[in-house]
């Protein structure tokens, strides 16, 4: 969690310097969400937080006033609570922090802010750390969709059972199949504005001096639709 924070602390730093645009943060964890609360706090950003605790009646509200509101930056959202539904075009910029086994619910998380309505760019950031469950995690989404994907298709490829080498890979560190492609590398700050670019990053030091995560790789997941397309992956070691 601690380089998650620090990816988010710079790219929050870069946005607020160069752009107005707004950001969603996602979360399938209440906890998380309470330890970046803490830190825009800290870092006196303004922002709004909607999950399960949140009363019914109060969630219309808290959308309405983050869209309309210039002065509201972030939006703190838990993928449960708010996963489907809400639209929340008032910012072009997501998020998401964990991923979720189902690859159906962070679609849907993804997609608060690639709704009819919006008129801006839209970014999204996954955050997956390197070497762990996170890793297992995705690979399963991705064969999933591709699963799925081929079964729509009707193609005869579709595998339709796990066999020894399936398991192998599933207890690995390997995220097979979802390599880096056309690695590149940048001398520069985070700045992952090019979410069809596949690309290594090396940041610079921290605005607070820390140093920056060793590596910061971002690599594309398989396109299936529009809102794929906008996705990169960054895997933080």
């Amino acid at each position: 969690m601690h380089t998650k924070l620090q990816f988010l602390e710079n790219l929050l730093l870069s946005i607020r310097s160069s752009s107005n645009d707004k950001i969603v943060i996602v979360s399938n964890f209440t906890s998380t969400l309470d330890n970046i609360e803490i830190f825009m706090q800290a870092k006196g950003y303004s922002f709004l937080r909607l999950d399960g605790s949140t009363a019914v009646k109060d969630r219309t509200g808290l959308v309405k006033t983050f869209n309309e509101s210039k002065e509201c930056f972030a939006f703190l959202l838990s993928s449960k609570a708010g996963g489907v539904g809400l639209n929340l075009i008032g910012a072009n910029r997501l998020v998401l922090l964990d991923p979720d086994w189902n690859p159906a619910n962070d679609q849907q998380a993804l997609a608060r802010v690639w709704r009819p309505g919006q008129i801006n760019p839209v970014y999204i950031y996954r955050l997956v750390g390197a070497r762990t469950i996170e890793e297992k995690i995705l690979q399963r989404q991705a064969y999933k969709a591709t699963l799925a994907q081929e079964f729509v298709d009707m193609q005869a490829s579709s595998v339709r059972c796990y066999v020894r080498g399936d398991i192998r890979k599933l207890l690995s560190c390997e995220l097979a199949g979802t390599a880096p492609r056309n690695v590149c590398r940048h001398s520069g700050p985070y700045s992952v504005d090019e979410p069809d670019q596949s690309c290594v990053v090396e940041p610079h030091s921290h605005a607070n001096g820390s140093p920056p995560p060793s590596w910061i790789e971002g690599f594309c997941l398989p396109f299936f639709d529009d809102l794929d397309r906008l996705q990169l992956l960054v895997r933080l070691n």
